[in-house]
Order: structure tokens, then C-alpha cells, then sequence
């Protein structure tokens, strides 16, 4: 599990500058009008809600670091079998770890053959008072070892975990060429290894603490113990010598901060060893997923994952009511869920579960079927892109077969149809009837979690109803939605939000291009979706808009609504290049303060460079101090351009200023801006001069895909926290704002705006005092008006109003610019104090003209006499 998965996102308050753009004259070629600001402190991110890239922090104090050592097998063999796709850093100072960790998902101690026992136990005490509450918090501890009577000493790490309590190693025996058996094989360490030889250095050893996972000679070899929401693992080998199923076993370890719990306790048909075994091989293999097969009901096991999948199965073991409370809770709190029911009795154990959430399939047992778009049976339908919506799950998916599944009859208001059939008369149910337009998957934000629901367990299975050779969960796109929906499930507990993909103006580069990229966004909370046609409707449902450089020039109209849309609080990304991958984007960027150099071609280094001059490193003084730039120590670009002027906004990354950057048409390049970031409005807006930054591409042949390389991932997710980083709601009271007098009731109004588009509650304060103190009038309000019966005060000219908004996490206020009168009642003189003269005169008058009205008045009404 993700260390950070049961931290709801806190977004830190920036302070926020709307910043007039001033638009400079076009400069020529190689000169600029700002470089980078290293003036500007960074602000302290806290990136609880970034889940891609891992951070893993390796100590290598004393480990073997030479080009044979473990150190540089295991780095090795972790990125040949977890792939290119995490951070990492080396700890070589013990003392720097408390200060460091809390920057990690792993800490990885690769075996310390130099150390003595001595120096293990010194380094040990140092971590003993903080170590176990960051494994507690989520944090996840692989310890390597070895068995060796010609180094310093045998099993020398592992004094680490004894000394910190994180586990008990004791007795430990050589086990070099020994049969390594599996003990565990539903523990994800387990998943996809199989029975080896313990190859040199191998140990085994005993232990009271956690798991055995892998044995030989009654002793544990490979041990996991699940500790607070955090993972220990020790592992009885060292990597000096490559064996495949140890590296397998490693990679497990540190795919633990991405745990997927199968449940097999409730009658499942299928599970990740038989049945949804290349499900779970793709989600492992390819995506990072730690596999874990519960076989009976564990809370806490589920507790500690990030994604629960619950499988069709039949109804002997339905969930009850306790279970199901469970499941809610996990998932409200943060955790993801997929339920894959189906038609009957297949389905049944996952009626009660579904119907927690609000869902319910067709309860009359019928198969759904498509008579004309179907994979040879009307009961295995095909669904094509007009019945598959635009969501991160889908992207890359243009067909889906299904089979033998039910549909859903009815599903929650806040649930959006992922999958829907036909509507056109050719899908029913198999014992009659239409089901038109019903979704046969359908997702779900439930409290800070997530869910999504299918009808049909077979479309994730090995099984080939089809009979095309193929199994079901790889024909057509389907594993592409599996995956897609995986990947969505795993950001539960991060906000989503929502970035648009502009396809519309032909981008040099094909949508399917960004697969890697939408993934990335995924994975870190985002709702990845595109529009191939420009459509103002769907910029203002997104937070974010990706506005990569086309062939088509933008309209006045779409510049108006990017303009409108960032002005308003939206997030703008903008991805050109040299030249004239520039060129349609600039009229846009423009219209901020920004503008691309058309002229110049790409940006060439005569020393900072990898295998071509145009494969440019960025780092040092070439990186701003700005919250972008936190964690960001270096960035690779390739044939990139550069800004003529980046206005009043700042440079994040620049050119080198020694002379030896130089543009490809001719002149230096001297401290030109090539990743730009400014405000407009109440928006943001992040502009960068190389296409190929978020792709996968390997130009520099590193096995790192583009995205990867160096610090681009760090960078990407940042940029994008930063664009839709949680900002307090600006308010501003409307009346009484100063110098009024009022009575009786009156309606206090305000207006108020949330540059995130957060639902606000609003706070009303008054003072007495001129704003010396306050007092709360009401709470809970969601309008901009509230009825205030002023009567309830007593007079004075001293009153001011405050209305306090909040967005959920920050708050935004405004106050009467000046006090205000209250005047409701008629003063009488203070005791000892003589009338005015005058005013009893008149009152006098009044009383005596009132009297002779009464007298005459009596004396017509009389009648005669007696």
C-alpha cells in the first residue's frame, strides 16, 4: 500500500497574485526578456496525493557499490523487472534518514557487507525512535542480507530490523544451493515466482514476526509482516548473484505500495492463481499492482490495500451486513473497489455488496444480448466507441466484448456510465424485453474513495467463450479497460480532478501517443479525458486543459474560452516545440504573456548533453526556486525551442548562460527560457517548449522513456498539483459595507468565487467595536444573502459586517470597508438631564388641539334633550 494512501490530499495555501500580463515586442532570435528567478523560495509541497512516480531511498552506506556489487545488481535488476518508472536516491549517511524519510514510499537496505555489527547496531539506535511510526503511516522497509563466513559478519542488516523492532531475525544458517519452496503462495511477495535455488549468499532464518513466505529446511528465507498500514519485508538473499525469482520477489516487495487484494472468501469463481491469472500478470507486470489473494474475510488486510476487487462468484457466500459496512467505510475513507457480478446465480454473491452502493443488476436472471454487433453470439455483445464514455478507464479503448453478462437496472445518481448498450433496438434480454441504454459498468466517487461496478466477471477472465484462441480478457480492448480501471481505482483518496486533452487542432503528435502520459495523470488522481473536436462545454467541466501545438490554427472564439477558462481559476498546460510546432499555440499563450520562438529551430549544448548536442540536461542554475521545481534536480529535454519572452511570469527551466547553448538557425542561446509558469485571472497557466517532455520515447536509448527520464516525471506531477492547487475562496461583502443606517431587517449580501470551483459554506460575523471584536451570527449558509433582524442589536454606529467562506480545507474572508449605524429605537435623556423647553411646548400644543377635537366631537354626537 502507498504510504500516503489514507492521507487525504492536503492542499497547501499559496498566496494568490492575479498578475496584469504585459505583452512584449517579439525579440529576435536567442534573446529573452526574463531568465530564471532563483530569488523566489520554493514552498514546502507536501505531496501526499502524488502515487507515480515511487520514491524509493536506498541505503548504501556499506553496501558493495562497486560495477559487480549488490548495489549495482539490485538497482539493476529492480528496473529489468519493475521497469523505469520510480525515483530513487541513495542514503549515505545514516544520521540523514529521519530528516529524509518522510520524502519516500520505500526504504530499501540493500545488504551492508562492509558493515560490522557495531556500526549496524550505531545505526539502529539512530533510527529507533522514528523508523516504526513512518512503517505504521504507510512506509514499506525491504531489508537484503547475506550468509557468509568470509565477510565481517553474516547477516549483518538485519541487526537493523532486530534493533528497531520492525522484525526479530534470529538463528541464521547458510542456505547457498538449497531448494527454496513457496510456503505462502497468496502473499504478493509469492505472486509469479516460483520454487528456486538459493543462490550465493542465501540464507534462511527464524522469526516470530510476520509471514513466512518462502521456506527451505524449516526456516524462513523471505518474510512479510503487515505492520500498521505499512509493510516489512526481509529478504534472505542479497543479489549478488541474478537469479530471476528473487528478482521477482524484490520487485513484489517495493509493489507493495500499490496492493490489490483479490478476495476469494465469498465463493469467487476465479482468483489471481486460476481464473484471473493474466488479469493480475498485466496489472502486476506492467502497472506496478502488488497481488494479494485473501481467502477469508481479513479486515485488516483489506485495510492495508488501495484496491479491493470482489469477483462474481455463486451464492452459497453472499457478503452480509457487517462486511458490507466494512467495505463502505474502507472505501469512504480512501480505498478503491471493483465489483465484477454477473447473470444468476454467477452474481449472487455480490447482490448485497452492489447494493450497498446503491447499484442492482437485473434480478431476473436473463443474459443481456446485441443481435447484430456481437463476437458470433448475440449473448458476447460488442460495444463500440458510441456506447463507451470519455473517462481515464477508456482511454486507448475503442472496443469492448463482454460475455454472457447481466446489465445494471439501476445504479447511483452520482454514478457515471463507463459502458452502455445499445439504444437502437438490437439489445434485449435473453427472456425478452429491451435493455436499451443500460450501463453494464459504471464508476462511482464514494466519500474519498472509489468504485467501479461490472456486469460481467468473464470479460476479466482466462477462460475463451469465444473459441477464437484468444482468452476473453484479451480480446478486443478489454485489457486495456481492465488496466485503465485498476489504475483509476488506485488514486482513491485523492480529489479528482479532471484534465481535458485538446485534440482538436491536430496535434503533431497522435492522442494514442500520450497513452503513458494519460496513465501517469491517472494514477496521480486525475480524470484523463479528450475531445476531438473544440467544444466550450467540455472545457468547463475540466480543471486542467492540455493544449498541445497542431496543424490547425485556434479561432478567436476558442482563444476567447481558453482565456475565459483559465481567467476563471482553470489550469492551462500548453506543449510546443521548435519552429513551427509553436506556431498555433502562440496566438494563445500570447493572450498571457508568453511567446514561443518560431524562428530560431532547436536549442543545441556543447557540454551538457547526452549522445546529441539536441538532447539538452537541465540542471543547477538552470532550475528556478518556485513550487514547480521541489524535488526537481535535473530535466531532460530533446530538439526543444524556447521562449522569446515569458512576460511578468517566471522561468522554471533556462538555458545555460556560459556560451554554450546555441539555436540550431544560427546564434546563442543565452539563458533562454524553455519551461515557462504564470497567473492569469484567478488561473494558472504552465507553458513548455519540448513536445516530447510527457512522452515515452527513449531518444537518449537510457531504457527511460522521455517521461522518466531524470526528473521529468517529478516535474509533470508537480506542474500539475501547482495548476490545481486548492486556492481560498475570494469574497467580498456587498452590503452594508460602510456608512449606512439601518433598521428593522435587512439583507446582508456578499459575493464570493472559489478559483477551484469548490462548494462554499459561509460564516457571518458582526462586531460592535469598529472590528475590535467579533461575534458569529450564523453559519452553514450556501447562498450570498442572509435576513438580519437588526432589532436583535442594540443602536450604535460602530457595527461591521464579516463573512468568512470556506471551501472544506481553506477559508477566504471580507469585512464592511467601514463601519455601519444601527437605529432602531427612540433615546430617552439620561436621568438628571432637563427636557428641551420647546419640545414640551409643542407636545402641549398637540395634547390641548386633540382635547377640543374630543369635546366638539362629543357634544354633536350627543342627540336632544332628555
Amino acid at each position: 500500500m502507498n504510504r500516503n494512501k489514507k492521507l487525504l490530499c492536503v492542499l497547501l495555501s499559496v498566496l494568490f497574485l492575479t498578475i496584469p500580463m504585459g505583452i512584449a515586442a517579439f525579440s529576435p532570435s536567442g534573446s529573452t526578456t526574463t531568465i530564471a528567478d532563483t530569488s523566489i523560495p520554493a514552498a514546502d509541497y507536501d505531496f501526499t496525493n502524488r502515487r507515480e512516480p515511487i520514491s524509493i531511498l536506498v541505503f548504501n552506506q556499506y553496501s558493495d557499490n562497486t560495477g559487480a556489487g549488490e548495489w549495482d545488481h539490485t538497482m539493476g535488476e529492480l528496473k529489468a523487472e519493475y521497469g523505469y518508472t520510480f525515483e530513487y536516491d541513495n542514503l549515505t549517511d545514516y544520521t540523514e534518514l529521519e530528516t529524509r524519510i518522510v520524502e519516500y514510499d520505500v526504504l530499501l537496505l540493500v545488504e551492508q557487507e562492509l558493515a560490522t555489527y557495531a556500526q549496524m547496531d550505531t545505526v539502529a539506535a539512530a533510527w529507533d525512535g522514528f523508523i516504526g511510526g513512518w512503517v505504521d503511516d504507510g512506509g514499506i522497509v525491504i531489508c537484503m542480507d547475506h550468509w557468509s563466513t568470509s565477510e565481517i559478519a553474516y547477516h549483518p542488516t538485519a541487526r537493523i530490523l532486530n534493533n528497531t523492532g520492525l522484525m526479530r531475525i534470529y538463528n541464521s544458517t547458510a542456505r547457498i544451493g538449497a531448494s527454496i519452496t513457496i510456503t505462502n503462495s497468496f502473499d504478493p511477495l509469492a505472486f509469479g515466482v516460483s520454487a528456486y535455488t538459493g543462490p550465493s549468499g542465501s540464507s534462511s532464518f527464524d522469526t516470530p514476526d510476520g509471514d513466512t513466505i518462502f521456506s527451505t529446511g524449516g526456516q524462513t528465507v523471505v518474510a512479510h509482516r503487515y505492520m500498521g498500514l505499512g509493510h516489512v519485508v526481509m529478504l534472505g538473499f542479497d543479489m549478488y548473484n541474478i537469479d530471476p525469482n528473487p528478482r521477482t520477489i524484490l520487485a513484489n516487495a517495493v509493489r507493495l505500495t500499490r496492493l490489490a487484494v483479490f478476495d476469494n472468501s465469498h465463493y469467487q469463481t476465479s482468483n489471481p492463481n486460476s481464473g484471473f491469472n493474466n488479469f493480475a500478470n498485466e496489472i502486476q507486470q506492467n502497472y506496478g499492482f502488488a497481488i494479494a489473494t485473501m481467502n477469508t474475510w481479513d479486515e485488516s488486510l483489506i485495510e492495508i490495500s488501495d484496491v479491493l476487487v470482489a469477483g462474481n462468484g455463486e451464492s452459497p457466500i453472499p457478503y452480509n451486513s457487517v462486511e458490507i459496512d466494512f467495505v463502505k467505510g474502507f472505501v469512504a475513507s480512501g480505498g478503491g473497489l471493483l465489483i465484477a457480478t454477473d447473470w444468476g446465480r454467477w452474481g449472487n454473491n455480490t447482490v448485497s455488496l452492489l447494493g450497498g452502493f446503491g447499484f442492482a443488476r437485473n434480478s431476473s436472471g436473463s443474459v443481456v444480448f446485441d443481435s447484430d454487433e456481437n463476437g458470433g453470439d448475440p449473448s458476447q455483445p460488442i460495444y463500440g466507441v458510441g456506447n463507451i464514455a470519455n473517462h481515464s478507464t477508456t482511454f486507448g479503448v475503442s472496443t469492448i466484448q463482454m460475455y454472457y453478462g447481466s446489465a445494471f437496472t439501476t445504479i447511483p445518481a452520482a454514478a457515471k456510465p463507463l459502458i452502455l448498450t445499445d439504444s437502437d433496438g438490437t439489445e434485449g434480454w435473453a427472456g425478452g424485453g429491451l435493455a436499451a441504454g443500460l450501463a453494464v459498468a459504471a464508476s462511482l466517487i464514494y466519500g474519498a474513495g472509489r468504485v467501479i461496478a461490472l456486469t460481467d466477471g468473464d470479460f476479466l477472465a482466462d477462460i475463451n467463450w469465444d473459441g477464437d484462441a484468444t482468452p476473453d480478457f484479451f480480446d478486443e480492448n478489454n485489457e486495456v479497460f481492465a488496466t485503465g480501471m485498476m489504475n483509476w481505482l488506485s488514486a482513491a483518496g485523492i480529489p479528482e480532478k479532471t484534465v481535458l486533452f485538446d485534440n482538436s487542432n491536430t496535434p503533431a503528435v497522435s492522442l494514442a501517443s500520450f497513452n503513458v502520459f494519460a496513465t501517469f495523470l491517472t494514477l496521480n488522481g486525475y480524470n484523463f479525458i479528450w475531445m476531438n473536436q473544440f467544444h466550450e462545454s467540455l472545457v468547463s467541466q475540466a480543471d486542467i486543459l492540455i493544449l498541445p501545438d497542431g496543424v490547425t490554427n485556434f479561432t478567436i472564439p476558442e482563444i476567447s474560452v481558453i482565456v475565459d477558462f483559465v481567467s476563471r481559476g482553470g489550469g492551462l498546460f500548453v506543449l510546443a516545440d521548435n519552429t513551427v510546432f509553436c506556431e498555433q499555440v502562440n496566438p494563445v499563450v500570447f493572450e498571457f504573456g508568453l511567446q514561443y520562438n518560431e524562428t530560431g529551430g532547436a536549442i543545441t549544448e556543447s557540454d551538457d548533453f547526452i549522445n546529441a548536442g539536441t538532447y539538452v540536461i537541465h540542471d543547477g542554475d538552470n532550475l528556478a526556486n518556485h513550487p514547480i521545481m521541489t524535488g526537481v534536480e535535473r530535466i531532460e529535454l530533446d530538439l526543444n525551442g524556447g521562449f522569446v519572452t515569458v512576460g511578468a511570469g517566471t522561468a522554471l527551466v533556462s538555458t545555460d548562460t556560459d556560451g554554450t547553448a546555441s539555436w540550431s538557425a544560427g546564434g546563442l542561446a543565452i539563458g533562454v527560457p524553455v519551461i515557462a509558469a504564470t497567473t492569469f485571472g484567478m488561473g494558472r497557466v504552465v507553458a513548455v517548449a519540448d513536445y516530447n517532455l510527457p512522452l515515452s520515447s527513449d531518444y537518449d536509448s537510457d531504457n527511460y522513456g522521455n517521461i522518466y527520464d531524470s526528473d521529468n516525471d517529478v516535474f509533470l506531477a508537480n506542474a500539475f498539483y501547482w495548476l490545481i492547487e486548492n486556492r481560498a475562496p475570494i469574497v467580498d461583502v456587498v452590503f452594508p459595507n460602510g456608512g449606512e443606517i439601518l433598521n428593522v431587517t435587512q439583507f446582508i449580501e456578499w459575493t464570493a468565487v472559489d478559483p477551484n470551483r469548490d462548494e462554499l459554506t459561509f460564516e457571518l460575523f458582526i462586531s460592535d467595536n469598529n472590528g475590535s471584536d467579533w461575534t458569529s451570527l450564523t453559519s452553514g449558509l450556501t447562498g450570498f444573502a442572509w435576513s438580519w433582524n437588526t432589532t436583535l442589536h442594540d443602536d450604535s454606529n460602530s457595527y461591521m459586517i464579516r463573512v468568512v467562506a470556506s471551501d472544506g480545507m481553506l477559508t477566504g474572508q471580507d469585512e464592511s470597508d467601514d463601519p455601519f449605524t444601527l437605529d432602531n429605537f427612540d433615546e430617552l435623556p439620561p436621568p438628571g438631564e432637563p427636557f428641551d423647553p420647546t419640545l414640551i411646548a409643542i407636545i402641549g400644543a398637540g395634547v390641548l388641539v386633540v382635547v377640543i377635537i374630543l369635546v366638539i366631537l362629543m357634544k354633536r354626537g350627543g342627540g336632544g334633550k332628555k
